[in-house]
């Protein structure tokens, strides 16, 4: 009750941006957790295979990896606001492209733009949140972010889950295909109620105007960073690199391992994934005080840490309330430190560079995701899944050293030898 009440005071002193914001984003990510979850079912129900699923999600994120960079550099020239606009707008009509246009190449069209599109929107935001927040409210603006979109997908798969259901009870003659389609109307019309309310935002006076840089390229804006800038994106590259690898090689196929190993169906595969999201929210509101009391960077090592047995416990453990539990712990303690992440970030970095360095962090996260998903791919039907607990494992783990020795250690050797401070730096 405690964290409740802290949550309604922290709610009560964000701006009207982040609380239009908020509300938004929870609308949308509901919206898109009923839509994932009957879009894979539409295209078999239709005489698709998996595979169509695999290629389609798969360029996807592909194309998210190769414009990241350029969206993060659109997002810093027309700002925040007006990047989050445009990308949600067209994002919308690639869903409704993808819900009643089901022509193979128009799904691949879709999919290409839904792809490139997004990357505007994650390159604009973080940096949205943390230049409409104070100072003070930032680490409880990332953390309350984190907990809404948790619980929207609680409810997205909830609602999801029992509107088949409803459906059939009031339209008994309606076959399956169309009562997907209904289902995701309903989820663009729970999007559109949303974006109502990013209507309503207004860009932040001191960084939401277009960033007057005259850099022309990607290049041109990389040379135009500080030394300082420049060698933590590099570092932060590294890290996102190695943790995107490991969860690109496991996550995609969490659903289907648990239905090949246990023969689990999708009541207790969704209730499953429905308490991960439970168990991220408790980790997620916890977050703060853990930031408080162990620093920023410690908590992030410390929290990830304490992940890293789970994926062995997952791919070797013969019961699957035990792979199950596992599994929570998991998401709760990796998630956990993704507001603390964020806010980390945008700290280190020029108010100018935000959302371009935020680009370059999508581009390596959203690379080898993709790489990642397609090798685990192969590796699934030549070998199975445990190898890629181990590989998964490796990469998580070597994201947890890199971190280390960027963030704490070596920032330790900067304060007792500290260099010349430059106007670059500034």
């Amino acid at each position: 009750m405690n964290i409740i009440r802290q949550y309604r005071q922290q709610w009560q002193g964000f701006s009207k941006n982040i609380k239009a914001f908020l509300i938004f984003d929870s609308c949308n990510q509901f919206s898109i957790a009923i839509f994932t979850l009957y879009f894979p079912r539409y295209l078999i129900q239709l005489g698709h295979q998996e595979d169509l699923y695999g290629s389609l999600m798969g360029i996807a994120t592909v194309m998210t990896a190769v414009f990241s960079i350029a969206a993060g550099i659109v997002s810093d020239r027309i700002g925040r606001h007006n990047s989050i606009m445009i990308s949600i707008g067209i994002s919308k009509i690639t869903y409704m492209l993808r819900a009643f246009v089901v022509v193979i190449p128009v799904l691949y069209g879709a999919h290409l733009a839904q792809g490139i599109i997004i990357t505007l929107y994650t390159s604009s935001l973080v940096p949205y949140i943390y230049e409409n927040s104070t100072a003070e409210k930032r680490v409880q603006a990332f953390s309350a972010r984190a907990v809404f979109v948790r619980l929207a997908n609680i409810g997205g798969n909830f609602l999801g889950g029992i509107l088949p259901l409803v459906i059939f009870k009031l339209l008994p003659d309606t076959n399956l295909v169309n009562v997907y389609r209904i289902i995701f109307s309903i989820s663009l019309i729970i999007a559109a109620i949303g974006i109502w309310q990013i209507f309503k935002t207004r860009p932040a006076q001191r960084n939401e105007k277009p960033a007057s840089v005259k850099a022309k390229n990607f290049f041109d804006n990389i040379k135009s960073l500080s030394p300082q800038n420049l060698r933590f994106i590099v570092k932060f590259s590294l890290v996102y690199a190695s943790i995107s690898f490991g969860a690109g090689m496991i996550l995609p196929f969490i659903n289907t391992y648990f239905l090949r190993k246990f023969n689990a169906g999708p009541e207790a595969t969704g209730l499953v994934f429905s308490l991960a999201n439970i168990s991220v929210i408790i980790g997620i509101s916890l977050a703060p005080m853990i930031a408080r009391k162990l620093g920023l960077e410690r908590a992030i090592v410390i929290t990830r840490l304490l992940s890293l047995p789970m994926f062995l416990v997952m791919g070797w453990a013969t019961k699957y309330w035990l792979v199950a539990a596992a599994y929570l712990m998991r998401a709760a303690l990796q998630q956990m430190s993704h507001p603390l992440q964020n806010n980390f970030i945008m700290k280190e970095l020029n108010p100018n560079t935000r959302a371009t360095a935020n680009g370059v962090f999508n581009t390596a996260s959203e690379g080898f995701r993709s790489i990642a998903i397609f090798i685990a791919g192969k590796i699934i039907v030549t070998s199975g899944y445990s190898p890629l607990f181990l590989i998964s494992l490796a990469f998580y783990s070597t994201s947890v050293l890199l971190f280390y020795k960027f963030f704490v250690i070596d920032e330790k050797k900067s304060e007792l030898n500290p260099r010349p401070e430059t106007k670059a730096d500034m």
